[in-house]
């Protein structure tokens, strides 16, 4: 009788084990680029970082520089007020699932060689991190006033 008590405890034990509380392995992080852009267009937008367009790779590395996610960039809005190319807000938006737990990650968009990476940690990440872009106009401006 021992016996078989001990095996349905053990039973037991094993499949509530498989419902843990612990943090998921892995979750969606939500990423927007967004800001006031020199140029828009239908599918991309200049900024004074670069160009941003739909498409466009989104790299996220963990503290130690590992590659933990990609993704491509959607549009989220293009203020075309005007025919043809004019200024405005612009954003750009992807998700990608990486893994909880890591101490940094950086967020890189990939042909923006000259911005430096956006680093964040795991509750920002949830939360979804906006990454400003500016304008040329803007940037001058900020270099003016030693921002």
């Amino acid at each position: 009788m021992k016996l078989i008590l001990v095996t349905l405890a053990a039973g037991a034990l094993l499949l509530t084990g498989c419902s843990s509380d612990k943090e998921p392995e892995a979750f969606e992080a939500d990423i927007i680029y967004a800001g006031n852009s020199d140029r828009n267009y239908p599918d991309s937008c200049t900024f004074a970082e670069g160009e941003v367009g739909a498409g466009d790779s989104v790299i996220v590395r963990g503290a130690d520089d590992r590659i933990l996610g990609k993704g491509a960039l959607a549009v989220r809005t293009i203020s075309m007020s005007h025919a043809g190319a004019t200024s405005g807000p612009c954003s750009f938006e992807t998700t990608i699932e990486i893994p909880a737990g890591d101490a940094g990650y950086q967020i890189i968009l990939d042909g923006l060689d000259g911005m430096e990476p956006h680093i964040f940690d795991e509750k920002e990440m949830r939360a979804g991190p906006v990454i400003d872009l500016q304008s040329s106009i803007e940037k001058g401006l900020a270099g003016l006033s030693g921002r």
